[in-house]
């Protein structure tokens, strides 16, 4: 097996003359006396150093509580944020506030290794395989991601990146330890979700009170977080525009000429530099604008052919004419090679278009669902999210939605949408910024001969990179999306329905629950004992000096 590009090379030994053997073995006896005090007292620190304490008559590494005193800081520090305003971590963080998030992060460590314990009990221990298939994937991908990003970060901040806690390449086998746990436990809860029904499940209000059990716990889980189990449906038609916009220069202020300065003065020196920075910027915005105009009259170009495709399949739903893009005819030329001309079409549909020549989903005839919250920068999915989260637009496709929609809706509403003349929602989302232009750019919806919804108008807007021919075909919730669809092949995953999703994550909430109570119910057995207050105190205050320089 090759080295990985972060095995560290071991320098070679150097050759050693040749002296008086009487002298060679009263130095190295000398020598060893030395060398064997401090090594024991090295090892005695050391040892010292790399433990917090015992769970389960088991050490618990300090990486551990590390990873936890992270998390509940991070915690504290977001929960003051929202409360205040003018937050601000130099002042936040004192001796209390330090205490408190040790105590936490030493019973979160403490209950870790407990559900640990519990795992390896009940048979969830990992196999010497799956403990190597852990490692060997997360090699492969920091040397992915060093590859890709080496020329701009460090090691560790590769590792960091990908571990996704604050750990370095020299800590990965360490870190290692720790992902087995987590596998492992997660595996026992992956068991006991095995055995749990619809009727064991329950759902829990904000102060953690179970409110509901079985079927109506699955309803009120669903209503709670509607925005984060529906799925939209888009069909999109995608364009490149001729490769990425120019770059505009970085603008230098233009000095001023000094006056009666010496050439070799310090003064001097600085303004030749900041005029020769000046002069090139000059120089480097005369091309980039010579660039532009170009790059704007190719968009110009294929902007025109855009909006003729996008106003014929807007009126009629079919396009004839020329397309924009050369694809593959599927004819060779003498030499072999794939002949590819721009694709001339009678009557296409959006999706036939979307299946020749779009850039996004063309295998799936430019389909695509998003689910979820708000997190996607591209347009297509801030047009999604935007059908997900606003309230007028909902009623675009509310006959797809089940009854309270809108889980701000007001109690005994049967509709979650609001009928004209209601008051308006004292917390309304913010539509993202879709860039539309024209009044191409709609939201009526489009229904079938029943007066059922079948899908939204399309809509075309555009970023620096694409233009987009989209429309919605569906918004996916607990009712209409009810089959579970199998992988096709070995290389995908199945598409589970909502309820199924909202199910796993019902069931995921229990096992955390159930394997939460059986440490609490094991008392001191799985409670961290013989803290080891010096390695605590180390971690604290590289820690707090980290987050606020306020740590003594």
């Amino acid at each position: 097996m090759a080295k990985g590009i972060y095995d560290k090379k071991r320098p070679t030994p150097k050759k050693v003359s040749k002296f008086d053997t009487k002298i060679i073995l009263i130095i190295v006896i000398a020598v060893a006396v030395i060398t064997a005090a401090i090594v024991a007292a090295v090892l005695i620190d050391a040892d010292s150093k790399s433990y917090v304490g015992y769970v389960d008559g088991k050490r618990v590494p300090v990486l551990e509580y590390r990873i936890f005193l992270d998390d509940a800081v991070a915690e504290m520090e977001s929960e003051a944020d929202e409360a205040d305003e003018n937050f601000s971590a130099s002042t936040y963080w004192t001796a209390d506030k330090q205490a408190e998030a040790q105590e936490h992060a030493l019973k979160e460590v403490a209950e870790f290794n407990g559900k640990y314990r519990l795992a390896v009990k009940n048979g969830c221990n990992l196999s010497k395989q799956e403990k190597t298939n852990i490692k060997n994937n997360l090699n492969y991908y920091i040397n992915i991601y060093y590859q890709m990003y080496g020329s701009s970060y460090s090691v560790d901040q590769i590792v960091k990146l990908v571990t996704g806690v604050n750990v370095t390449y020299d800590e990965l086998d360490e870190y290692c330890k720790y992902a087995n746990k987590l596998a492992a436990i997660e595996k026992y809860r992956d068991k006991l979700e095995e055995t749990y029904k619809v009727e064991d499940l329950y759902f829990k209000d904000d102060d953690g009170n179970v409110k509901s059990n079985g079927e109506q716990a699955v309803l009120d889980e669903y209503n709670k977080h509607l925005d984060d189990y529906r799925r939209i449906n888009l069909t999109s038609l995608v364009f490149a525009k001729p490769g990425s916009k120019p770059t505009e220069p970085t603008k230098v202020t233009e000095p001023t000429e000094p006056e009666n300065k010496d050439e070799t003065s310090e003064e001097y020196v600085e303004y030749k530099t900041k005029k020769d920075a000046y002069d090139k910027y000059v120089k480097d915005l005369e091309e980039y604008n010579k660039k532009l105009e170009e790059w704007n009259q190719k968009c110009d170009e294929i902007e025109t052919k855009v909006k003729a495709i996008f106003d014929a399949l807007l009126k009629d739903g079919k396009y004839t004419g020329k397309g924009i893009a050369e694809v593959a005819t599927g004819e060779k030329d003498a030499d072999g090679n794939d002949i590819k001309a721009v694709p001339d079409y009678t009557d296409a549909t959006l999706e036939d278009i979307a299946a020749k020549e779009g850039v996004l989903y063309a295998s799936a005839k430019g389909a695509n669902t998003f689910s979820g919250t708000p997190s996607s920068t591209d347009l297509l999915g801030k047009f999604a999210n935007s059908l997900q989260w606003t309230d007028d637009t909902r009623k675009a496709v509310k006959s797809t939605l089940t009854e309270k929609t809108d889980d701000k809706a007001e109690e005994g509403d049967e509709e979650g949408d609001k009928e004209e003349g209601e008051k308006e929602n004292e917390n309304p989302v913010e539509k993202p910024d879709l860039e539309p232009y024209g009044n191409d750019y709609n939201l009526e919806s489009v229904t079938d001969d029943s007066g059922k919804f079948k899908e939204t108008k399309l809509k075309l807007f555009q970023d620096d990179n694409r233009y987009y021919i989209t429309k919605c075909t569906g918004i996916l919730d607990i009712n209409t999306s009810t089959e579970d669809e199998p992988a096709e092949d070995e290389n995908s995953s199945a598409t589970l329905s909502v309820r199924t999703v909202v199910l796993n994550n019902l069931k995921s909430l229990k096992s955390d629950d159930d394997t939460s109570k059986e440490v609490a119910d094991a008392g001191a057995k799985y409670e961290l004992t013989k803290k080891n207050n010096k390695a605590v105190k180390i971690i604290d205050k590289a820690k707090f000096e980290s987050v606020s320089h306020t740590a003594a």
